[in-house]
């Protein structure tokens, strides 16, 4: 049996990015710029941002896969974005699922 690597920082990384969203979340409004310098971008970006670090350290420490946590942690993010711009039937959840499913078999059936 192949031993596990220890992969601690990925758990605290999930927990720093998870902490962050919420303060994102509960403190600037959606439609806030925030500043970085010269730079200025929304507060909406930031937390699809925050938000797929989060989940991807989750799923790449659960798995112990990157690219297993990688698919896990886009599906949710890009149904976020397809609901963001109004596209929220039911057929794109469908197709959005046979699509990562696929992508699933495709990464993971050479094994």
């Amino acid at each position: 049996m192949r031993k596990r690597k220890k992969l601690f920082i990925l758990p605290i990384l999930s927990i720093i990015s998870f902490i962050c969203l919420i303060y994102l979340i509960f403190v600037f409004p959606p439609q806030t710029i925030i500043a970085f310098s010269n730079f200025k971008v929304s507060a909406l970006p930031i937390s699809f941002l925050l938000s797929f670090v989060f989940l991807w350290t989750l799923f790449w420490f659960i798995f112990a896969n990157k690219i297993q946590g990688l698919l896990l942690a886009t599906f949710p993010l890009i149904y976020l974005i397809l609901r963001l711009n109004n596209l929220n039937q039911t057929f794109f959840l469908v197709l959005l699922f046979v699509l990562f499913a696929g992508l699933e078999l495709f990464f993971f059936r050479k094994r």
